[in-house]
């Protein structure tokens, strides 16, 4: 941008040089025109006076004229020279005056000019793409960051990680003001959508989802998708009925939309419809594949439901999805950073065995969100478990984002992801992931302290 302003600055300068120097030059020469002829003017006035003086001196001494008409015609003499003096001195002033004058269509000219640049700035401003280039720039700067981070060894990734928070944060900032500058733009609305959800923000996320249903309402499947997305992640992981149906309307149109099967599966599986959530799980495992991260957790969800259907005394017909995905996971998951933790309750810890129970790891510094998250109920403690990228929240929000980790495990009675007073908790850190290749003991969380 700063080369920008510099072509700016040379066009307004070569601008005024080819507006105002002819006037400038041109009133440069008429002063000295002007000068010049008063130069002139004076100096034959003077020549005048003496030639005139000569003569009636040369009457004077021989006697043709008496003294008496000598200093007559001499008075008159001087006051002829006196009276074109003045003149000349009115012309010179006259001269001064047009010069003035001739100032003004410079000054006037100046101010038109500074006007129209302010105004033309302004509409730049307000119309212009300025706003769309500084969400590029921001954009470049969040890449060039997660490149470094990417490259960089485990000691410079802290500082890295709290680099690409504040970038992001940046972003957020210049994408609102260019909605604001062009709210008509959906794909800048999506981009702060998609930006804010992943940083925890919702609310702002789901208002520009609907924006951009109320602009746009045909061919807009995977936007409603990510809109009950992320109202299910508002309401804590709850299917509403306003979930349900935004939902049902992206399987219409796109019966193969893997978010619309993920929670339709979902809000099967929490209505204890566990045949019909396990169908929609298969069918998005099948487009995913088997060893995607997706389809991994999904699989854990499917194990979960199956066996709920058996102590319910249900038989479920797709045991054959139970051969084809083994509860192991994958090499692509394994191979990748891990952290052990075993949760268990303290002495003098009160819970409802159906409290909801978060398990997670998120980044030692920077960013709070889950980076790896498991939800279980109190019922199911002591538990061991492997945190690893199959359990994040968002492919971009993994264990891969941050070198050290702190663990928390939390008991929740009222089920919200966000602590609140009276709840249950305990936290370790800084740790740091393993790969299965060097598992070690789990971090031991013993849930003990209550949140005031």
């Amino acid at each position: 941008m700063t080369l920008f302003y510099v072509g700016v600055a040379l066009l307004v300068i070569l601008t005024l040089l080819f507006v105002l120097w002819p006037i400038i030059t041109q009133s440069r020469h008429r002063e000295q025109d002007v000068t010049a002829s008063d130069s002139v003017r004076q100096s034959t006035n003077v020549a005048l006076y003496h030639d005139h003086l000569a003569d009636i001196q040369s009457s004077l001494a021989s006697g043709s004229i008496t003294q008496e008409q000598f200093d007559a015609l001499n008075a008159e003499l001087e006051r002829n020279l006196l009276e074109d003096s003045a003149v000349s001195s009115g012309d010179h002033e006259s001269g001064a005056v047009l010069s003035v004058n001739r100032r003004k269509p410079v000054v006037f000219f100046s101010l038109l000019l500074l006007i129209v640049l302010v105004a033309a700035a302004l509409l730049y401003g307000r119309l212009g793409a300025y706003s769309s280039w500084q969400v590029k720039q921001a954009l470049d700067e969040r890449y060039a960051l997660e490149q470094d981070f990417v490259a960089a060894d485990a000691s410079q990734q802290g500082q890295l990680q709290a680099k690409i928070i504040v970038a992001n944060q940046r972003l957020i900032t210049r994408l609102k003001a260019d909605v604001s500058n062009h709210p008509d733009n959906l794909q800048t609305r999506a981009l702060l959508a998609r930006t804010t959800a992943g940083m925890g923000d919702y609310p702002t996320a789901i208002e520009q989802f609907k924006a951009i249903l109320e602009l746009e309402s045909e061919g807009v499947s995977s936007i409603r998708a990510e809109l009950a997305q992320a109202l299910f992640l508002q309401m804590n992981n709850s299917v509403s009925p306003e979930v349900q149906s935004l939902v049902d309307e992206v399987l219409v149109e796109d019966p193969n939309n893997t978010v619309g099967l993920s929670l339709s599966g979902i809000g099967a599986f929490q209505s204890e419809d566990y045949a019909t959530a396990i169908s929609f799980w298969e069918k998005m495992i099948a487009i995913e594949g088997a060893n995607s991260p997706n389809s991994i957790a999904l699989q854990q969800g499917i194990n979960t439901a199956r066996q709920r259907m058996a102590a319910a005394g249900q038989v479920s017909d797709t045991a054959s999805t139970a051969s084809t995905l083994s509860a192991s996971q994958p090499e692509s998951v394994t191979s990748g950073p891990q952290i052990p933790v075993m949760v268990s309750l303290g002495e003098g810890v009160t819970a409802a065995p159906e409290a909801t129970v978060f398990i997670y790891a998120r980044a030692w510094q920077g960013m709070k969100a889950p980076l790896s998250i498991a939800r279980m109920q109190v019922k199911d403690l002591p538990v061991t478990l492997l945190l690893n990228n199959s359990m994040s929240m968002a492919p971009s929000m993994n264990l891969n984002t941050a070198a050290e980790f702190e663990l928390v495990a939390r008991i929740s009675p009222s089920g919200s992801p966000v602590p609140q007073a009276g709840d249950w908790q305990v936290t370790l850190g800084p740790v740091t992931a393993v790969t299965a290749d060097n598992v070690s003991s789990a971090h031991q969380l013993i849930i003990g302290s209550q949140l005031p």
